[in-house]
């Protein structure tokens, strides 16, 4: 199995992303071949969480993350996520003000509550 160590000298000539940049998260876990459950437990553990991101600003396209929808559609994503107990948290990855709406924040951070998953900035961990 061949691992990506980044190249900044072969970036800049490629403008390709490194992998760790365009890879998805639980993706990553399995192409290691790594169990995503003891993945999370060890971030859960060190107090990691994982931030995901919804774009849809103007840079972007209106592009939005395939691993973040998938997410909400995985059940079995989602039971991994609730049992190692890591906290999630829900960024946004734009680069101007004007494309930041607070709502699309608030709205998956209630989806991912109703998904009894703990929010990284919640008082009191699971």
């Amino acid at each position: 199995m061949r691992i990506f160590r980044p190249d900044w000298g072969r970036l800049a000539v490629s403008r390709k992303p490194p992998l760790w940049v365009v890879e998805p998260l639980f993706a990553h876990i399995y192409r290691l071949q790594l169990d995503p459950l003891s993945y999370f437990k060890k971030m859960a553990d060190h107090n990691i969480f994982w931030e995901m991101n919804v774009n849809l600003d103007t840079i972007h396209k209106g592009y939005e993350h395939p691993y973040m929808l998938e997410f909400f559609k995985n059940e079995e994503q989602q039971r991994i996520i609730r049992e190692s107990g890591v906290a999630l948290s829900i960024g946004f990855d734009g680069h101007r003000v004007y494309d930041y709406k607070p709502e699309r924040i608030i709205t998956y951070c209630k989806r991912i509550k109703n998904l009894g998953i703990r929010l990284a900035f919640d008082d009191e961990p699971k």
